[in-house]
């Protein structure tokens, strides 16, 4: 595996193992839990708490050292370990209520999880519900983009159609420049 921080890259000798799963009417092991935005009465509330719980204990069979669980589901969050791995949750939303709470459940459990956030307004945002252990930065890495003078067709945006990610931002300011723009990602909140 290849680490790469600010311009430093080191080579670790690990092995990195990913497994997706799916929902409880999968027969499969490997594909993701997840539900569409065009399915929401199928999963929205139902099904979850049993989907993550039957996840959780498929991993906790396998010789896993770390699982990093990026599901913001509170069935989810509720866990801290998976047999003898330690869960990391990687935070990546606004706060919500629910979730905090799940994450208050999974840390008083003999084997809390990590909780990690991907930047310090975000760990500002949600430090009334949860202290992040640690505090992550994701980005693009401009550094490695050539820029040009040249102007490009329009704009791009990239990212959930949801509030908290600013489309309808994108689409305004695209207006405003009058300038096309070609937007790429899913609905993960369908009324918005």
């Amino acid at each position: 595996v290849a680490v790469i921080a600010g311009k430093r890259r080191v080579e670790l000798p690990l092995t990195l193992e990913i497994l997706d799963f799916s929902l409880p009417d999968s027969p499969s092991l490997p594909v993701m839990v997840y539900y569409e935005s065009s399915q929401p009465r199928l999963y929205q509330g139902r099904g979850l708490d049993e989907a993550y719980d039957r996840v959780f204990a498929m991993v906790a069979e396998g010789d896993y050292d770390v699982v990093h669980s990026h599901g913001f589901d509170p069935s989810a969050l509720r866990h801290g370990h998976a047999g003898r791995a330690r869960v990391i949750h990687t935070i990546h939303l606004p706060p919500e209520p629910e979730a905090a709470a799940a994450l208050h459940e999974a840390r008083r459990s003999e084997e809390p999880p990590v909780v990690v956030g991907v930047s310090a307004a975000q760990a500002r945002a949600w430090s009334s519900f949860v202290r992040f252990d640690r505090v992550i930065r994701i980005g693009v890495p401009v550094e490695r983009i050539p820029w040009s003078l040249r102007a490009g067709r329009g704009l791009m945006f990239a990212g959930r159609f949801s509030r908290d990610k600013g489309a309808a931002e994108a689409i305004e300011i695209a207006r405003l420049a009058n300038a096309p723009i070609d937007l790429f990602g899913s609905a993960y909140d369908a009324a918005y």
